[in-house]
């Protein structure tokens, strides 16, 4: 019994001498870590204790440099990487880096394009990454780690087992970049249980349409929760709170992927967590440090992950832990004195035990700080011989970084000239289409300034927020392929009005939508305009030549048929005069005559038509035209239509033939009374004087050399029925009627003598909205006394 508290007294001396002599100084390795997003998360907390846990052994000999990327918060973006790149490499040029540790994808992305340039040879140590493939590594040396994978089919199964009856599973995602590559994994790990299980995605909407969701859940229903930090709306959640929320608004308990959300509403399953990924990299570290080669190394892609579960969680939907798996770890459980303080007991016990070597140990020990006192005298002389040299270093490189500094101020202001003075607009966005940067010419041609346009999307520019999402989704889902979008569009100014430009748009980097991309805009209305009014005149000329033709075969057709019906009713009114009025013969004889005077009547209308009829013009007054024929246009139209007739206090004064004119001013109440048909309704005449741009008025409408200018103006608005385009433009071409009786031939007519009078007739109608017609002629200089 005495051998034995010898022995053990011997060996607990022996430890503590050698623990003493590890006092003496030894140049510390420098770690450095490089978190992807905050320290003040869950996740980076979990991972930097686990590892320095794991290096407590060594921390006298280690230094660890902590620096967070803080990308859920700063948009990520290729100048806040350039940032980065500048601010390491300032602060780190002296720090000769053993080992750095990447946490998170951005992170492990950034040491995969920078750590040539930051920290070349430096071995790197990468861990939390969701997104990896065999083929990221390839041309990389020096790079392991511990890869974030997840097994949703693992924590679905441990659900079932626990909740038989589900049918139906809501998984969870935000849709940022890394939420949407969990989302994709997911769909691949759960494919084997379609058919089995009724399984949905939310989509991507705000947390008060996600808790309405929620609370719509059948209780055959889990909740599948992966990876949240920013609904639809953009607000960021950091995780306690998001899993707070969802947790709080569903009726059938919460399953994830990730431990960071354990003790915050979710029932658990099996997680991949930061304490064990920080543990696992911790121990690739020691063995770096020990002097293996990380390539040497395997990248850990499996055995990373913990059966877990909360306690709380489990009491409150009245999970029995007998359904839990063997292997599973419990949180929040309540412990006895001695587990909870278990540490506690053992650091009593072992420091009552080694309290009575205290005073040989410190005998010992202060030996051996008097020799590391020397040792550190030492090396504090060569310290400061190298700091010496390190300063005219220093000297020396701080100069070239003014020369390089002055050079890219030189550079980046012949960028921004050119980018200021470019001829096209130039817009720059990020991966959700927010407006980053705009040049100059954007701010002319669209009328929106920077302020309006910087930090938001693109929607002001489409006529609906329908147009702007099916645009994006069109668009971005060819440039993902590495290719450029070109085309003309129709986009909307600040002002309202739509504008024609041609776009070109890429993205900066086709692997990293992130870095978002360029859009080159040009205005193009006046090449769209001068190729409208190309066809336009082409459309004109076509339709003048056609109407030209037209004229010379119904005047020609005119004149023979007159010529012939005239020889007709001549025979006719001699053979009536020899017959008696009372006989049949007699009676067919005058039905024949009054036959051959309407197909008179349908030639002369044919010569008015075609402008050949003769015209007896003299100056007059519109408005005393329109005002003699009042009686006349009441008594000729419906009863239950009144008529309102406003002369004006001027008179209205042009060249006219008034007989001609009445019969088109008769021609158009009738037509506006049969519009309005045998329903209650209103005709409104009102004369005037207008000034006229009528260069683009269709031919039928017009006399073929009319021009701008002051004309007489007589408009009559109905109430009736309207006219579609397709009738409109038909209305004034001969024969045509939309009624069952009628000739078709009383607006030809009137356009037939408005041309001679060198006027026009013009038409706005709608159907369902009534119809207004204007007749102009053109206006005397200057009143007429008769």
């Amino acid at each position: 019994m005495i051998c034995q508290v010898v022995r053990i007294f011997f060996c607990c001396l022996a430890s503590i001498i050698w623990a003493a002599d590890a006092c003496a100084y030894h140049p510390p390795a420098h770690i450095l870590i490089l978190n992807s997003y905050h320290q003040s998360m869950s996740w980076e907390q979990d991972m930097l204790q686990a590892f320095q846990a794991k290096l407590e052994s060594d921390r006298n000999h280690v230094e660890i440099h902590v620096e967070n990327m803080d990308t859920t918060r700063v948009p990520y973006g290729e100048q806040y990487r350039q940032q980065l790149f500048a601010l390491y490499r300032s602060k780190y040029a002296d720090t000769p880096l053993r080992l750095i540790i990447a946490s998170g994808n951005n992170a492990f992305n950034f040491m995969r394009e920078f750590r040539t340039a930051l920290f070349p040879g430096v071995p790197v140590i990468f861990c939390g990454v969701s997104i990896f493939e065999e083929g990221m590594l390839a041309g990389l040396p020096g790079f392991t780690g511990v890869v974030e994978i997840f097994d949703a089919a693992a924590t679905v199964n441990i659900a079932l087992q626990i909740h038989p009856r589900t049918r139906k599973i809501l998984v969870i995602n935000d849709y940022l970049p890394t939420g949407a590559a969990w989302t994709r994994t997911i769909r691949q790990q759960l494919a084997g249980f379609a058919g089995r299980l009724d399984i949905s995605y939310a989509d991507n909407l705000s947390m008060e349409e996600l808790q309405r969701q929620l609370r719509s859940l059948s209780r055959d229903a889990l909740v599948l929760y992966g990876f949240y930090f920013q609904d639809r709306l953009g607000h960021y959640y950091p995780e306690q709170e998001s899993i707070r929320q969802i947790a709080a608004a569903s009726p059938v308990p919460v399953y994830g992927l990730l431990n960071f959300y354990l003790g915050h509403g979710m029932v658990g399953g099996n997680l991949i967590s930061g304490n064990f990924q920080g543990e696992v990299a911790a121990v690739q570290a020691k063995r770096i440090l020990a002097g293996e080669t990380p390539d040497s190394i395997a990248v850990v892609k499996y055995g990373a992950k913990r059966n877990m579960f909360d306690f709380k969680q489990l009491e409150r939907w009245k999970i029995s832990q007998s359904k839990l798996p063997p292997d599973s770890i419990i949180i929040n459980k309540p412990a006895s004195f001695y587990g909870e303080y278990q540490k506690l007991v053992w650091v009593v016990t072992v420091f009552v035990s080694v309290l009575s070597l205290t005073i040989v140990v410190l005998t010992i020990n202060i030996r051996r700080r008097r020799r590391a006192e020397q040792q550190l005298r030492h090396a504090q002389d060569v310290l400061e011989l190298k700091v010496m040299e390190r300063t005219a270093q220093l000297h020396a490189a701080k100069e070239l970084a003014e020369e390089t500094s002055r050079r890219l101020e030189l550079q980046g202001a012949e960028i921004e000239t050119l980018f200021n003075n470019s001829p096209v607009g130039i817009i720059y966005m990020d991966a959700q289409r927010i407006i980053k940067r705009v040049n100059p010419e954007i701010v002319r041609v669209t009328g929106f300034s920077p302020a309006e346009l910087i930090g938001k999307t693109t929607a002001p520019f489409f006529s609906s927020r329908e147009d702007f999402e099916s645009f994006g989704s069109m668009v971005y889902a060819g440039l993902r392929q590495g290719g450029t979008y070109e085309t003309d569009r129709l986009f909307v100014k600040k002002d309202g009005t739509g504008s024609w430009y041609h776009i070109c748009g890429r993205l900066l980097n086709k692997d990293d939508i992130s870095q978002g991309g360029i859009w080159i805009v040009n205005d193009i209305n006046e090449r769209i305009k001068a190729a409208e009014e190309k066809l336009l005149l082409a459309h004109h000329l076509e339709q003048a030549q056609r109407y030209k033709s037209l004229n010379v075969m119904a005047g020609a057709f005119a004149h023979h048929f007159n010529n012939i019906m005239m020889a007709v009713q001549g025979n006719l009114d001699l053979l009536q005069m020899q017959l008696p009025a009372d006989t049949k013969t007699g009676h067919l004889v005058g039905q024949a005559l009054k036959a051959a005077k309407k197909a008179s009547n349908i030639s002369a209308s044919m010569l008015t038509y075609v402008g050949q009829q003769e015209l007896h013009m003299q100056p007059g007054d519109l408005a005393a035209v329109v005002r003699d024929m009042e009686d006349l246009l009441r008594n000729n139209i419906s009863p239950q239509v009144s008529l309102i007739v406003n002369h004006g206090g001027m008179p209205v004064w042009c060249h006219l033939d008034a007989t001609q004119i009445r019969v088109v001013i008769l021609n158009l109440v009738l037509n506006a009374s049969e519009a309005i048909g045998t329903a209650a309704g209103q005709i409104t005449i009102s004369t005037g004087a207008s000034f006229e741009e009528l260069e683009d008025l269709p031919a039928p409408f017009r006399e073929s050399n009319l021009a701008r200018g002051r004309y007489a103006c007589c408009r009559i608005t109905d109430n009736g029925c309207g006219m579609d385009e397709t009738t409109v433009a038909q209305i004034f071409d001969p024969f045509f009627t939309t009624r069952f009786t009628g000739r078709g031939l009383g607006l030809p007519v009137a356009v037939g003598i408005v041309k001679a009078h060198r006027g026009a007739l013009t038409v706005v109608s709608s159907p369902g909205r009534g119809t207004t017609i204007s007749l102009l002629l053109p206006a005397m200089e200057m009143p007429v006394q008769l």
